[in-house]
């Protein structure tokens, strides 16, 4: 097979071109006996070589029976016909503030959908996919191909709102006219509420009865399937976003509705994906574990990142939280790694790199901090570091780093004295204090940017 090759008519032509080649050269590639060469075995070759099942990579619009991105109308921009007529519905911003949406009151509004011959296919699968910020109070229809009065026909996506929220519903009826039971639709439920008036990108794939997945966000949505209707049926009637009418009465959504697709094919999750993305990102995941660190041996440092509805760490731990020191890790750098979900299921992940040393004797220096009176503390409004005690005059102050390479030394001359650090980035260092070869302290202090 040939994977992602086209064929092109310049293609043809240069195979042909080949074998009258092939022919006028009477080359052993077609055997040089002239009894043998029949024009049945050029034929059979011919064929065999043209008979080759070309794999051909399908793209967004491919089997796309209608497209309404709303910019002003609710035409199929696909050129299928199946235009939409809208019914009070009106214009307002889309999920990044155009002009590119419609509004429907909750009470009256629709649009309804003319159905040309591909809009109602007598096979599957499809796809649908729409944005949607529902704020209803019932059953809100997002999008039917066949809206009929007290029946189940053709495809429907819909919100079913209950006590304040709102799960999608997906499926199809058997097109049996005056019957509202569960006996004559198959659909499925889904489980993340989307009545909280914010902009959603769902969608609904049906391959069958029992073989249907619900889209909300980033993510398959779960659910459960009800229903035990027939076959796939219609009424021949037009289709409609904003309104249903199986049960008593009518039922109308409410909020705003943009860019519905549909197609007489599957979208897998990664098309699905890419059109969650389209034009661009509009949920914007991330997740930030802070800088690199360094810290002596017997400390541990505790990775937080609040506000996410799953956690999966490089240690395999599930929690919101995790606690890394040296115990388990020993010293030298261990990476760890997050990948977060957030409430609509997009995903983000980050690194950080944790380093444990042993600050007892680091590169020679040694601690020997006897109960000297040397105190260090931070000035973070001046980015200074005051040094300050009653046998600091005299000493040779020096910072280094946690490589053991000395940043900075000055000679004191006071009993404090104030330095300059705004020149250190991030990280752990150390501050001794010398004299006459004595080393009166060793005290370790962080930078955080």
């Amino acid at each position: 097979m040939l994977q992602g090759f086209f064929v092109s008519g310049d293609w043809l032509h240069e195979l042909f071109l080949l074998f009258e080649l092939l022919i006028e050269k009477n080359t052993n590639f077609l055997y040089r006996n002239s009894n043998f060469f029949t024009m049945k075995k050029i034929f059979l070759l011919f064929t065999l070589i043209l008979n080759i099942n070309f794999s051909f990579a399908q793209t967004l619009s491919d089997s796309l029976i209608a497209h309404y991105t709303f910019d002003g109308n609710a035409n199929d921009i696909t050129g299928n016909g199946n235009d939409g007529t809208v019914n009070g519905a009106t214009l307002t911003t889309d999920r990044f503030g155009n002009l590119s949406a419609y509004h429907f009151n909750g009470s009256s509004d629709y649009i309804s959908y003319h159905h040309s011959s591909n809009f109602q296919p007598g096979t599957f699968p499809i796809t649908v996919t729409a944005w949607i910020k529902c704020n209803s109070n019932s059953f809100a229809a997002v999008f039917g191909n066949d809206f009929t009065p007290d029946a189940y026909t053709g495809f429907l996506m819909q919100v079913n709102v209950s006590g304040g929220q709102g799960y999608l519903s997906v499926g199809y009826g058997d097109g049996t006219a005056s019957a509202t039971t569960p006996a004559h639709r198959r659909t499925k439920f889904g489980t993340s509420d989307v009545n909280d008036n914010q902009w959603h990108f769902v969608a609904m794939v049906i391959r069958g009865p029992a073989d249907m997945n619900i889209w909300v966000d980033c993510a398959d949505d779960g659910g459960n399937y009800s229903g035990t209707g027939g076959p796939l049926g219609y009424a021949g009637n037009d289709g409609n976003s904003g309104k249903s009418d199986v049960l008593a009465g009518t039922y109308w959504y409410g909020g705003d509705i943009d860019d519905i697709r549909f197609y007489h094919r599957e979208l897998n999750s990664s098309e699905l994906t890419t059109l969650m993305q389209t034009p661009s990102v509009f949920f914007q995941t991330s997740v930030y574990l802070g800088p690199d660190v360094t810290l002596c041996a017997g400390n541990s440092v505790t990775l937080s990142p609040a506000g996410y509805s799953s956690y999966l760490w490089s240690t395999g731990q599930t929690t919101s939280s995790i606690t890394i020191d040296s115990t388990g890790t020993g010293l030298g750098t261990v990476n760890v790694s997050l990948t977060a979900a957030e409430a609509h299921g997009c995903e983000a992940t980050d690194n950080i790199n944790i380093t444990f040393i042993d600050c007892s004797v680091e590169n020679g220096i040694e601690n020997t901090n006897a109960g000297n009176e040397i105190t260090v503390y931070a000035n973070t409004a001046s980015n200074e570091l005051l040094v300050k005690g009653t046998s600091l005059r005299g000493c040779e102050i020096e910072i280094f780093n946690a490589l053991g390479q000395r940043l900075m030394n000055e000679k004191a001359v006071e009993e404090t004295v104030a330095l300059n650090i705004s020149n250190l980035s991030s990280g752990i260092f150390f501050l001794r204090t010398t004299s006459a070869n004595y080393i009166h302290s060793l005290q370790q202090f962080v930078v955080s940017r």
